[in-house]
């Protein structure tokens, strides 16, 4: 997710915050503050609500927390790679590389999360009811409702939560097609986020202005994540059968990491070229880009080799002649790259750009062709 900074890896999943996430993060501290606990324990003090509240907002996004890893966990479990885990205004969203590749992979990944906020649950009732002291019970109570909501919300059959992907893995199950179970389930998310507009639009009309915009602005974002996951379905299964052998560039220029740039430059005129693989005594050393040459001046161009500006091999993505195109589009997508190079031996063979996988779902989605 854009517009995300990194706090670091848990069981090496990257733990991100998206800069909404402050925002919500506020709001919930400022109306536990003003509203929940002076309701529930008055008399306390502003400095007590305050200080309640910023400890209680703290462990509500440790809670969605745990519940996104155990989605990940899970699913790592039963093959899925998950890049990283976003909190942001909806609460927390994992980044996963692949999907389930069976209907139990997903039943299983999907149930994790509703269960960990289960057991949360649980435990913060069990201390609200310890007799641990007036602060540790408020908290834990308000935490074991919230958690409580959590599993409720999370179990509406509105895919891409995860009630929606129970049900979708039910249909694959069904159906034995993963597309028609996709279908199927995106519009019963479309249904719940109609039913939630218009809660949300009674809530308005009752003045309960937050609530009812909260409510609007949540079917919003599963009408869009919805919409999301059908077009990355309908992708994968037009992109998977076809090998990126297929697609691949194989009447392309390489060039020496000893080039300097003012012949760079007229290459990228010459053969019209968005990069060049850097090849020398037939192995790949890197990738250079029209975006790599702008980094240095002009007039610096007749001193500086491409071996100075190239993204070294090291650090590149490669695909494999086995690959499909559907495995070329995650790594360009995930990686923000224009070209992949298809690597064999050692020896590039092809090129695969974005623009080309762009042509091909243009071309596959269009009935009249």
């Amino acid at each position: 997710m854009h517009n995300s900074f990194s706090l670091g890896k848990v069981k090496n999943i990257e733990i991100k915050i998206h800069y909404s996430w402050f925002l919500i993060f506020f709001l919930i501290t400022w109306s536990l503050a003003r509203f929940y606990f002076p309701a529930q324990y008055p008399g306390l003090g502003s400095f007590f609500y305050w200080f309640y509240s910023l400890i209680a907002a703290v462990l509500l996004f440790a809670s969605v927390l745990f519940h996104e890893m155990a989605h990940s966990l899970v699913g790592r479990k039963n093959h899925v790679i998950v890049k990283s885990i976003t909190l942001f205004v909806f609460g927390g969203v994992a980044e996963m590389l692949t999907e389930p590749e069976r209907p139990d992979e997903e039943f299983k990944m999907a149930v994790a999360g509703p269960v960990a906020s289960f057991v949360l649950a649980g435990a913060f009732f069990v201390i609200s009811i310890a007799g641990a002291g007036l602060a540790i019970s408020a908290i834990a109570h308000y935490l074991f409702l919230i958690n409580s909501i959590l599993v409720v919300f999370n179990l509406v059959p509105a895919f891409p939560l995860d009630g929606g992907r129970i049900f979708r893995s039910i249909l694959w199950v069904k159906y034995k097609n993963l597309d028609r179970a996709t279908r199927y389930a995106v519009w019963v998310s479309r249904i719940c986020a109609l039913i939630l507009t218009l809660w949300g639009i009674k809530m308005l009309l009752e003045n309960n202005f937050i609530g009812g915009l909260w409510m609007i602005l949540i079917s919003w974002f599963l009408l869009q994540a919805a919409g999301a996951s059908l077009k990355q379905s309908l992708m994968e299964h037009v992109l998977s059968p076809i090998k990126v052998t297929e697609i691949m560039e194989t009447n392309f220029r390489s060039i020496s990491p000893k080039m300097p740039l003012h012949e760079l430059a007229k290459a990228f005129l010459t053969y019209k070229q968005g990069g060049f693989p850097v090849v020398e005594d037939g192995r790949i050393f890197g990738i250079v880009t029209l975006e790599d040459l702008r980094t240095i001046p002009q007039d610096k161009w007749e001193k500086t080799i491409v071996k100075k500006v190239m993204t070294d091999a090291e650090k590149l993505h490669f695909l494999k002649p086995k690959d499909n195109a559907f495995d070329a589009f995650l790594k360009l997508t995930n990686n923000d790259l224009g070209r992949l190079p298809v690597v064999e031996n050692g020896e590039v063979v092809g090129m695969v750009t974005r623009n080309s996988i762009i042509l091909l779902l243009a071309v596959k989605c269009d009935k009249s062709i």
